[in-house]
């Protein structure tokens, strides 16, 4: 079983938070992210490390206090597995300091084939109270392993008011590897448009074209 590169243990996750936060903050473009990542990752490793330490301490070790340092432990790991994936795929970044990351490179045994031209395929599985679960696979193709000479799926979206068309207008919302990924919604999107859009990410950060996008309402 491959053990997750994000640590589990409170304590372990504060300090990879804080040393993942440094690095980039010091330099983003060297590990293939932007300054507004940067803050994103400072502040919500700020935010656990703070929320940590008052949950550890026995003065104030209370219910309250553990509700906010989980509620901190949530972002915080969503912000770094999304910031991961993107150093991970990129061309620009390389080993050492995707290693320094804490984010394991692709095996060099992997990196021989450029992301594919086909189109991902989404497809939209549930559609419930709790939020969107997608499935996806390459093209016509309806086997759920990923395209020769790809890492996963890079996830976009947009949340407004009418489905968007414009890739270029969707977020960043996830690196995906397996056929199947689950969106929870956020309070406040009740009753708005989520349209996603995806494209292969290759073994050496080629990205392959955009997918059809799909829009499916957010239930209230």
């Amino acid at each position: 079983m491959r053990r997750p590169w994000i640590p589990n243990e409170d304590s372990k996750l504060s300090t990879f938070g804080m040393t993942f936060a440094t690095l980039v903050s010091t330099d983003p473009a060297r590990y293939g992210l932007t300054p507004a990542d940067a803050a994103e990752v400072l502040d919500a490793a700020e935010a656990f490390d703070a929320a940590f330490r008052v949950w550890s301490a026995p003065a104030t070790a209370v219910t309250p206090n553990l509700c906010i340092k989980d509620q901190a432990r949530e972002t915080l790991v969503a912000v770094l597995r999304r910031l991961g994936g993107l150093a991970r795929v990129s061309a620009s970044v390389t080993d050492a300091d995707k290693i320094a990351l804490g984010v394991k490179p692709t095996p060099r045994s992997y990196r021989r084939n450029p992301a594919p031209q086909d189109r991902p395929t989404l497809a939209l599985a549930f559609n419930n109270h709790t939020g969107h679960t997608l499935r996806f696979h390459n093209g016509n193709s309806t086997s759920k392993a990923r395209p020769r000479g790809t890492v996963g799926l890079l996830l976009f979206r947009t949340i407004a008011h009418i489905a968007a068309r414009d890739p270029g207008e969707a977020q960043f919302v996830g690196f995906v590897t397996r056929d199947r990924v689950v969106l929870d919604r956020t309070p406040g999107q009740g009753g708005m448009v989520a349209t996603y859009f995806a494209r292969w990410a290759g073994t050496k950060g080629d990205l392959g074209p955009w997918s059809t996008p799909i829009s499916a309402s957010i239930a209230a």
